[in-house]
This record gives structure tokens, C-alpha cells and sequence, in this order.
């Protein structure tokens, strides 16, 4: 199939960034050929081209299928595609808060995913009816690292808050153990797979915890970010993966204020403690980008 898919922005590594590129490549193996479309290249959309061969911005008149991210790339797809099939466009909305992640208000025939029951349950309060596809991770790139040390001896924080990292260190420092920090802000890494290799607790959420489970880490959800302040849900495991994911593993399903004491106490009692977790597992469940990817596919 020819498919088209798009992102607001394609220039900075975040999350929606990172699953269209996950998305799109996933796509490209499965034999479809894909475009990109984005009003801001950059950093993935470059890679995509060099890496994968796929035509950025170079938009033909009509697509098998519009996979697209964010309201205001569907205006763009209105605006120059006057003869493509409404029921081929499929929005996936990545969360309920901010602007470009909402329905668009003109096509009461495209598709909607939403990234986690917790917008689904928005969008049905706008009488829009959605199909919940979690977030894909590719499974072969975060592969299960069996290099690391069995003990407890360093954190991976993939937090974005100078603040959570500074407790973090203070926490990293109480167990005696090794810290590193990747804030995408301040040093963005492109194989952050790298740096979550080695170690044994990741801390983070959304996608950054999904990869962190698919390398088979004990994964503490929770950070401090400017438009929800300091949360946490705290470390997933078989029966807490049910409840985390409704939230896209954001820190809003428990809603813990995390503290130095609180930190300390949940690695304590569901990490040092607890039983051993199948992380990976877990991640092979929930994210594997290989179903993911069917999953919208059946919804053509």
C-alpha cells in the first residue's frame, strides 16, 4: 500500500517523534511505501530519509492510507489532497490535554487510536468513538540486555526535570549505586538504548518506560514536567501494568507526589524486595510495534 504519515514536527526527539518514526519503519518493513509528511523537519525526518530511503514532504495526490499525527497536518492533507477518501485517514491522538492532539472538528468519517484508554474515555466525552492502540516499541532495536550486572549497582533516569534528577542522585547515592541522566532537552541521544543498557532500575514514562521494559529493566514510572508538576505511579510489574497503562504509564494513575522518602520506599518494597519481573515480557504483551502496526492496518 501507499500510506502517507505525518507529525506536526519531526525535528526534536519526543515522544509522538519517536513512534512515527518507530511506525513508519515498522510500515516500510512490511512492504508499504511511505511518504512523511511534516511542516518541521529535522533530526528524525532526516533520518528516515537517509536511513530508510522514504520521500519527506514530496506528497502525491491520493494515499491508500493517511496514518496521521496531530490536528494541523489533517488541514494540510484537506488542503492538498482534495481527492482522497475520508475513511482512509486514521488520527491518532497521543494525549487529551494538549491542542494539536485533539479530533479534528470537520470529518466525521476519519478514524481515530488514541494512545491509552485515558483518551478514549476523552474522546467519547466529545461523542468521538476510538480504537485503543498502545504505543509501539521496536522490540528488536530494545532488546533484552542479559550483559548488565544481576545486582543493583546503577539507575538510567530519563527524566526531562533538573529537579527529579537531583533527587534522584540523592536516592542513587542512599543504595550506593550509580547514576546517569538523559534530559532530551539538554543532551539528546539517538541510541538511547545505549545508555539504558548496563543498568537495572530506568526511571521514566510513556515511551521511555516501554523501552526500558523491552530491555528487560525494572521500570519506575514517574518525573516532574512543567505542565503536570512532580508525579509518580511507581514500578510496573504484571499486575500494575494493567492499571499504569490506562494512562499511558504518565504518573496520573496513582498520582504520588514523589518525595526522597517515597522514591526510596517503593524501590525498596516492589524492586529490592519483591519478586523478579518479567519485563520483558511485559513489553512483548503490551508494545510489540510488529502488532501494533497490524492493529491499524485492520482498521482499513
Amino acid at each position: 500500500m501507499k500510506i502517507l504519515i505525518s507529525n506536526n514536527h519531526l525535528d526534536f526527539l519526543g515522544g509522538s517523534e519517536t513512534f512515527t518514526y518507530t511506525l513508519a519503519v515498522e510500515m516500510q518493513r512490511k512492504g508499504h511505501d511511505i511518504t512523511i509528511l511534516t511542516p518541521k523537519p529535522g533530526i528524525v525526518s532526516e533520518r528516515l530519509r537517509t536511513e530508510n530511503g522514504m520521500n519527506i514532504n514530496n506528497i502525491s495526490p491520493e494515499y491508500d492510507l493517511c496514518l496521521l499525527n496531530h490536528n494541523s497536518t489533517i488541514d494540510w492533507v484537506l488542503q492538498n489532497m482534495v481527492t482522497q477518501d475520508h475513511s482512509k485517514i486514521i488520527q491518532t491522538c497521543h494525549g487529551y490535554i494538549p491542542p494539536l492532539e485533539q479530533p479534528h472538528p470537520s470529518l466525521p468519517d476519519i478514524k481515530y487510536v488514541s494512545i491509552s484508554d485515558e483518551v478514549k474515555d476523552h474522546l467519547q466525552s466529545k461523542n468521538i468513538i476510538s480504537t485503543v492502540i498502545n504505543n509501539g516499541i521496536d522490540l528488536d532495536r530494545f532488546n533484552l540486555d542479559t550483559t548488565s550486572d544481576k545486582n543493583f549497582t546503577k539507575i538510567c533516569s530519563l527524566s526531562q526535570s533538573e529537579y527529579f534528577n537531583n533527587m534522584l542522585s540523592k536516592v542513587a547515592k542512599y543504595f550506593g549505586v550509580d547514576i546517569t541522566y538523559n534530559d532530551k532537552y539538554k543532551n539528546p541521544v539517538w541510541d538511547i538504548e545505549n545508555q539504558i543498557r548496563g543498568s537495572q532500575l530506568v526511571f521514566g514514562l510513556g515511551r521511555s518506560a516501554y523501552e526500558g521494559l523491552a530491555m528487560g529493566k525494572c521500570v519506575f514510572v514517574g518525573d516532574a514536567r512543567d505542565y503536570m508538576g512532580g508525579r509518580f505511579d511507581g514500578i510496573i510489574n504484571e499486575n500494575t501494568i494493567k492499571d499504569f497503562v490506562y494512562n499511558n504509564c504518565s504518573g496520573r494513575n496513582k498520582n504520588y507526589e514523589p518525595t526522597y522518602e517515597s522514591i526510596i520506599q517503593e524501590i525498596k518494597s516492589n524492586f529490592i524486595e519483591a519478586e523478579p519481573i518479567d519485563s520483558r515480557k511485559i513489553a512483548e504483551e503490551y508494545f510489540d510495534i510488529k502488532k501494533q502496526t497490524q492493529k491499524y492496518l485492520d482498521l482499513i
